[in-house]
């Protein structure tokens, strides 16, 4: 079987892969969005818990961006090391801090005492630089 694709085919997929794409930037722009109401309610952790969403989103949409598939994960670390996006203008470890975030939310025992106002705005601060910075390499694609 060729394997070969034209260069019609091949813009055909880069302009699905590009609306594909797009429908995940708008998931986490409306991730980013829930997680702003959430603290605006103060429920702080769910706004850390959309925050995590957020960037596990966007991170996901540069796979698909940059025409790869992107990994089953939940790992925002190993998302961006994964990914192609410039290396050194994230912090890794703000990434790992974040990350955890998906999983002490949804179990209690882990929850207690955990989430008040000061990380909760610590979050969605480091959140809206972090994902501003990966919206905008996207874009520049």
């Amino acid at each position: 079987m060729d394997r070969s694709l034209s260069k019609h085919q091949w813009c055909a997929i880069i302009f699905l892969m590009r609306g594909e794409a797009k429908v995940w930037l708008e998931q986490a722009e409306e991730n980013f969005k829930t997680a702003q109401a959430m603290w605006k309610a103060h429920r702080y952790g769910f706004t850390c818990f959309c925050c995590q969403q957020t960037l596990e989103v966007i991170l996901k949409a540069a796979f698909i961006a940059a025409g790869k598939d992107y990994p089953k994960i939940h790992s925002l670390a190993k998302l961006f090391q994964d990914s192609e996006l410039p290396k050194g203008d994230v912090n890794l470890e703000i990434l790992k801090e974040i990350s955890k975030h998906y999983f002490q939310v949804r179990y209690p025992d882990l929850l207690r005492g955990k989430y008040n106002r000061a990380l909760a705005y610590e979050t969605l601060e480091k959140t809206r630089r972090i994902y501003s910075w990966i919206k905008n390499q996207i874009i520049k694609k």
